[in-house]
């Protein structure tokens, strides 16, 4: 199991939001790909796309505040917490690149800051995951985690399909 300090946490997060500030204003609604898949129940085909540089960035703030709210027990998966979310969201659509870059590292601050002050009772709660069952806090945290990776990773690919050099990775 990776143990994921509040530090690395921020400076995994404030390095993935250097990438947000770099993607160009005419870039955050790009899309790579696009592609059709037959739908699930049989009958025609469901058009999935990329995540858009500016879809990724609100999805990452998101997932922070899903993170810190589940964790610390403030919160359960739910449509109220989902609903919360959304609003979060759609606040921050209208703000440049680098006005959402700015959010998302006072969120990661906070997020490391609640990382650290956990116990080894807290990580050890047990809490509903997004999918249904249950999980520790721990567990969480290593998801969530991974979540940022691979969104960095989208991102970091939108930024280089636009000729742009990604930033350091730490």
């Amino acid at each position: 199991m990776i143990e994921i300090t509040g530090s690395i946490f921020e400076k995994y997060v404030n390095s993935t939001m250097s990438a947000i500030e770099l993607v160009p204003e005419d870039k955050r609604d790009l899309v790579l790909w696009t592609n059709n898949f037959p739908a699930p129940e049989g009958e025609g085909e469901v058009e999935v796309k990329a995540m858009t540089p500016e879809e990724l960035a609100l999805d990452l703030f998101g997932a922070m505040t899903v993170f810190t709210r589940v964790a610390t027990g403030q919160a359960v998966m739910g449509p109220e917490l989902f609903d919360g979310v959304r609003a979060e969201r759609e606040a921050l659509a209208s703000k440049t690149m680098k006005e959402i870059a700015a959010a998302g590292r006072e969120k990661a601050k906070k997020a490391a800051t609640m990382i650290d002050s956990l116990q080894e009772s807290d990580l050890e709660r047990e809490i509903p995951s997004p999918r249904g069952g249950m999980m520790t806090a721990r567990e969480w945290s290593t998801v969530e985690f991974a979540h940022l990776i691979h969104h960095r990773g989208q991102l970091f690919w939108c930024l280089r399909a636009c000729g742009i050099k990604p930033p350091k990775f730490i």
